[in-house]
């Protein structure tokens, strides 16, 4: 019984191609997200500050504004999201060595007989 799948390198360049704008544009979200976590940290200290708090009060209060925790979750699933088309784009790499591998011991095998 011959379990051999047919090598299709195209098929293989597509989906390395496709997993790696959706990695680069998953980590430009989260990159994003992180540089904005300051920015908003501190439009959020200053309201507090615009209504008489100190700068450490205005700051504890920003810290704990459902607005600010908002970003960090958005932020950790975006760092998620991320990470895992980091691991699709390896895996499919992975996957194309092994086809490679696969291709290449199927062609030695025909050559022998």
């Amino acid at each position: 019984m011959n379990t051999y799948v047919q090598f299709d390198p195209n098929d293989i360049f597509l989906k390395l191609e496709s997993a790696a704008e959706e990695m680069a544009e998953a980590d430009e979200i989260a990159m994003r997200l992180e540089e904005l976590k300051s920015v908003l940290m501190a439009e959020i200290a200053v309201a507090y500050r615009d209504d008489g708090k100190s700068l450490g009060e205005a700051e504890m209060r920003a810290k704990a504004d459902p607005r600010y925790r908002t970003h960090i979750e958005g932020m950790c699933i975006a760092r998620r999201k991320a990470n895992r088309a980091r691991a699709k784009y390896a895996d499919l790499k992975i996957l194309s060595e092994l086809r490679r591998t696969q291709e290449s011991s199927a062609r030695s095998m025909i050559e022998r007989r």
